[in-house]
């Protein structure tokens, strides 16, 4: 099963660009709220044990900080490849406010991610509940067979998500923010603290292989 994130070359997205690019300083961003955001995402129902997918966040795990929503974090690009490359579906997982979220599809495409299921808020309630959220779009993906395999946040918020959603913590892993000290949280909530993407990644790969063998009856 592979599904594909919203095209940033649609109608919609590109009548955005040119009116936050023309209007920004002239009009303010609550006339534009629908012009912004992203059309809501529907989950796939997907055939039992077919459907492995790996969840990331964006702003702060992809980006090298939450509200820097134009930059990439070192070797993210090619984190997240990896594993579309390993057989797994990809989903991204953002609790970007609407205003900015029609930024997201063409910054993914630009920078060269994989294809994947992209999920945004649909009104403010939900930005402002940004664990609730998340944990019902990814128990929405377990209603509908799919396997969440392993998870990467950067806020306590994403940590709480997973595991409510029913993501064990040692499938959990937090990414240290840039000019942070640690990670979010503590490890009661994620297995490892990541400084960067490049770090330890061939390792995760490896223990999410093993596990699945491991489940699978392998040896």
């Amino acid at each position: 099963m592979h599904t594909t994130v919203f095209s940033p070359n649609s109608k919609k997205t590109g009548i955005c660009r040119s009116l936050l690019a023309t209007l920004f300083l002239t009009v303010t961003l609550g006339g534009l709220s629908g012009c912004a955001s992203l059309p809501k995402e529907t989950v796939p129902v997907a055939k039992q044990g077919e459907a492995p997918a790996i969840i990331f966040d964006i702003d702060g795990t992809l980006t090298t900080k939450p509200i820097s929503v134009f930059t990439t974090r070192d070797e993210a690009v090619t984190a997240v490849q990896t594993f579309a490359d390993a057989g797994y579906e990809i989903i991204y997982l953002s609790a970007r406010h609407p205003y900015f979220q029609w930024l997201i599809p063409g910054w993914l495409e630009k920078n060269g991610f994989p294809e994947g299921a992209l999920h945004v808020p649909q009104s403010r309630a939900e930005h402002n509940a940004p664990a609730r959220f998340k944990a019902s779009i990814l128990k929405q993906y377990v209603e509908n067979n799919w396997t969440l395999i392993a998870a990467f946040g950067d806020t306590t918020t994403d940590f709480e998500a997973y595991q409510a959603a029913g993501i064990p913590r040692q499938r959990i892993y937090a990414l240290q923010r840039y000019g942070a000290q640690a990670c979010q949280s503590t490890v009661k909530q994620w297995n490892r603290c990541l400084r960067g993407w490049k770090e330890q990644l061939g390792s995760i790969l490896s223990d999410l292989n093993a596990d699945d063998a491991s489940l699978s009856g392998g040896e």
